[in-house]
């Protein structure tokens, strides 16, 4: 059976933020589809696409995307680039909400490329933002992030005041350096959302339904076992055709719960952006609009979990979001799990 989630309302999104290398270390400009190639494949790029068949502008040919976000430069010691990410987007939201990060008593992290596998990213989020807030760390793959959004609401719900999201992904870090197909289409990135109480107001979340399919074939996952083995390199390995068929038919169980839980009406459609295929599915399912997500997926590549966070962040960001505005939210994640949020601002 599936999960619904009851509504949870009177629960603002108080500020948003983002955060890409280039926010850290300017020197890490984002590649797009013209610059990347001596960067992913060198000297010789231009015989090697021949080779492979391939125009410069593949990753828009293929994917719809023209723009990725990578770090060419190692994190300094006893850092890592996952948690500078988290925590310049955590700042911004922070300081467009008002508050300060004393006044957090939350913190909820979504990733599925932590920098640490037995401890928690919020938590050390907290300890550099200076706040005592509890911390801990949602993980469902891609759909992490939404997953970490309706904890923070039914934390409000029970009393929890601020609370702060941060959804992080840094895949590139993660891939074989001859993966090329991955890395043209996955960025590094953070969104961060500042999640308030706003006692007797309709904003907050309308309604939630997940559940998740029983996946087939090999995942897109890092199948590194544990403890670490010495000789085994922790990257991605690529999904076959029978795991993407599973994943297929997870989206179409969220957009379809998206419709009913919705009723057909919502101001805003934000799918999980991965291709532009997958977005023009989307819509044929919905009958809504996927404009968003492919200017998401063109600028910025695919982002994991992070991606709903930062089309939230880049819509309020436009100004053209009104009080009272729905958001139909939907997502896909290793496992295979799905879930479909309606959202009131």
């Amino acid at each position: 059976m599936t999960a619904h989630l009851r509504s949870v309302l009177g629960v603002r999104i108080a500020g948003s933020g983002a955060a890409f290398p280039s926010d850290i270390d300017p020197n890490e400009v984002a590649l797009d589809n013209e610059t990347v190639w001596p960067v992913f494949l060198g000297e010789g790029w231009r015989a090697e696409l021949k080779r492979r068949g391939w125009r410069a502008d593949h990753a828009n040919d293929a994917w719809g995307v023209r723009r990725r976000h990578v770090w060419r430069r190692p994190a300094a010691p006893g850092s890592s680039h996952a948690e500078a990410l988290a925590l310049a987007a955590a700042r911004s939201a922070i300081d467009r909400a008002g508050w300060t990060a004393r006044e957090l008593q939350a913190i909820v992290v979504a990733t599925s490329t932590p920098p640490h596998i037995s401890s928690s990213l919020a938590a050390r989020l907290a300890g550099a933002l200076e706040t005592d807030a509890a911390a801990f760390d949602v993980r469902a793959g891609g759909a992490s992030g939404l997953a970490a959004l309706s904890q923070a609401a039914l934390l409000v719900s029970n009393g929890v005041e601020r609370v702060l999201v941060v959804a992080v992904e840094s895949v590139p870090e993660f891939l074989e350096p001859d993966d090329i197909k991955n890395r043209l289409l996955f960025s590094c990135a953070a969104g961060a959302l500042a999640i308030g109480a706003a006692p007797g107001e309709q904003c907050g979340l309308v309604a939630s339904r997940a559940g998740r399919v029983q996946a087939t074939g090999q995942a897109f996952t890092i199948p590194g076992s544990l403890p670490p083995q010495a000789d085994q390199r922790y990257t991605f390995q690529d999904a076959d055709p029978a795991y993407l068929e599973s994943l297929g038919e997870a989206w179409g169980l969220s957009i379809e719960a998206l419709c009913e839980i919705s009723r057909g009406s919502i101001d805003y459609f934000l799918p999980y952006a991965v291709t532009r295929g997958q977005l023009e599915r989307a819509h044929e399912l919905s009958g809504f609009e996927v404009t968003l997500a492919l200017d998401s997926l063109r600028e910025n590549g695919c982002t994991g979990c992070a991606n709903l966070v930062l089309q939230v962040h880049a819509l309020l960001e436009s100004s053209e979001l009104l009080s009272a505005q729905t958001l139909g939210l939907v997502t896909v994640g290793g496992g295979v799990s799905w879930q479909a949020i309606v959202w009131r601002i």
